[in-house]
């Protein structure tokens, strides 16, 4: 009797193991994604804040505007799910995202497309786009201004110096300043735009150098498209302003 009831409870074991062995095998698992990808979230909000101007001055369908901006949220959420879910399940590749010295420069596209949000869903609920605002820009100049600590008291290798820097430091805080001011709060954006174009000249400096002395690695390289980006943003944020 003892020997068939230690049987069955091996057999009991094997069961459990095997059943926890195919839940595992049928969890669903999320991707791994960087947090490079919040930039598809900024093209689809931008793409969608130009359409609603082309509406007003050559009467396009408005549609397109708006359907835009949906795809925007909708891929803001997916994003941020990832990111959260990354840091939750994938602890390890999120702190190394988190400290590297370009890579990190990325992370500043996520209170940037809070913002964006903000402006997408303004002309419909003014309140909870405010909110999403100051959520934005809280968290835009905190990063910011950790950044920037870390470049005054830490060593950064020449080839660290790439036009990702503009994200954080430049592009980003120039969106904020763009939806200051079409939020209303313009004496605010007017000190957001003084902080966004004083970085852009001093970090347009610094690359160019790098750019013509040092060049950038391969693997660098395609961030050449970022370089362009402050000086759009500027001359649309100060016309928002104004």
């Amino acid at each position: 009797m003892l020997k068939v009831k230690s049987n069955i409870l091996i057999m009991n074991k094997i069961v459990d193991k095997t059943a926890q062995q195919q839940f595992q095998k049928q969890k669903i698992t999320l991707p791994i994604a960087p947090a490079s990808f919040f930039a598809m979230t900024l093209g689809l909000a931008e793409t969608g804040n130009a359409w609603r101007n082309a509406t007003s001055l050559w009467h396009l369908p408005s549609y397109i505007g708006e359907v835009l901006e949906g795809l925007a949220l909708l891929s803001f959420l997916w994003w941020l799910l990832l990111y959260c879910n990354k840091w939750i399940q994938h602890r390890k590749l999120a702190e190394t995202e988190f400290n590297d010295p370009v890579q990190s420069s990325f992370l500043a596209l996520i209170p940037e497309s809070i913002i964006l949000m903000a402006i997408a869903i303004h002309i419909y609920s003014q309140s909870i786009a405010i909110s999403l605002f100051w959520i934005g820009s809280v968290l835009n100049l905190i990063y910011g201004a950790y950044k920037l600590s870390g470049l005054w008291t830490q060593e950064r290798q020449t080839e660290h110096t790439t036009p990702s820097l503009f994200l954080t430091f430049t592009a980003s805080i120039l969106v904020n300043a763009l939806a200051a001011g079409l939020l209303g709060y313009t004496n605010y954006g007017y000190v957001l735009l003084g902080i966004g174009t004083i970085s852009w000249l001093i970090m347009d400096s610094v690359i160019t150098q790098q750019l013509t002395v040092g060049g950038l690695g391969a693997k660098t390289r395609n961030f050449m498209g970022i370089y362009m980006a402050p000086a759009v943003i500027l001359f649309v944020a100060y016309q928002v302003l104004c």
